[in-house]
């Protein structure tokens, strides 16, 4: 079984926003979230930081509640990584950054995939895009 790389639904992301199309500029923004979004997942059940023990079991679901799960871990444990890895830029709250970001990236997402009408379609494209970028770049930054 090939096992799938998140990072290409961003790369995907870019190619679809180049096209004058209302409906690749929308389904850019659903990919720009869910390639930084499962890579986040990946990153935190690769490196077992959890909240709790139930914490452990909603990351390895496909519950909704996997999305906000994500964000509280980042927000609330950034420093807890600093201690097993000196480069997780704790000065910087980068944790925070992340949980903030993907919170954006999924108000995004959510205004592409169900409202009739998106007023600054290019300017939300374009956020998603480096938003989900620069969090794919800090989360290269641990390997």
């Amino acid at each position: 079984m090939t096992i799938f790389n998140w990072k290409d639904y961003y790369k995907l992301a870019h190619e679809l926003a180049n096209y004058d199309s209302p409906a690749k500029k929308r389904t850019s923004i659903s990919r720009a979230y869910y390639g930084s979004f499962i890579s986040c997942r990946n990153f935190l059940l690769e490196n077992k930081l959890f909240l709790g023990r139930n914490s452990k079991k909603i990351m390895e679901s496909e519950s909704p509640n996997v999305h906000k799960e994500v964000y509280e871990i980042f927000k609330k444990y950034h420093y807890m990584y600093n201690m097993r890895k000196a480069n997780f830029y704790s000065k910087n709250l980068v944790g925070k950054k992340i949980s903030s970001w993907l919170s954006d990236l999924r108000r995004n997402r959510n205004k592409a995939d169900y409202n009739n009408e998106f007023e600054k379609l290019d300017d939300y494209t374009h956020y998603s895009l480096i938003r989900s970028g620069e969090i794919l770049n800090i989360l290269n930054s641990f390997k």
